[in-house]
């Protein structure tokens, strides 16, 4: 007695027609084109947060520097210019060292590091008549 299937009809299919062995290549290439578009995706993302990550970085050291002139400034401002120093901030510390070139011109080393290892050095003059910078250098 033969068995019946349970599948109406024919299976079109089925080893022996014109289409066998058709699926297996089939997914098999979806399944590349599929894997290939996730690694690119994946590799795609991890760039973009490397690029922000460093962005952040340049932005936080570009903020202590900003931040460390300005005190400089202010300490300046107040009649003397000190000679050497440390500032702490929240991301980091600068330093600066100051020294003489003119009856009021003071040259400023100024050197920023930040907690990840970001690091900036400048050097500027300042006047001390006027409380104004001038010859700004990034080294």
């Amino acid at each position: 007695m033969r068995r019946r299937s349970s599948f109406p009809g024919r299976f079109p299919w089925k080893p022996g027609n014109d289409e066998s062995g058709f699926f297996l290549p089939f997914s098999l290439f979806l399944l590349l084109i599929f894997t290939a578009v996730t690694l690119y995706a994946a590799e795609e993302y991890e760039a973009e947060k490397k690029f922000f990550r460093e962005a952040e970085h340049a932005y936080q050291t570009e903020r202590i520097l900003h931040d460390a002139v300005a005190d400089f400034l202010n300490r300046a401002g107040a009649g003397n210019v000190p000679e050497t120093g440390i500032i702490r901030y929240e991301n980091g510390h600068a330093r600066y060292s100051s020294g003489r070139i003119g009856e009021h011109l003071f040259q400023i080393k100024l050197q920023c590091f930040t907690d990840h290892g970001g690091k900036l050095d400048i050097t500027f003059l300042y006047d001390e008549e006027t409380g104004e910078i001038s010859g700004w250098e990034e080294n």
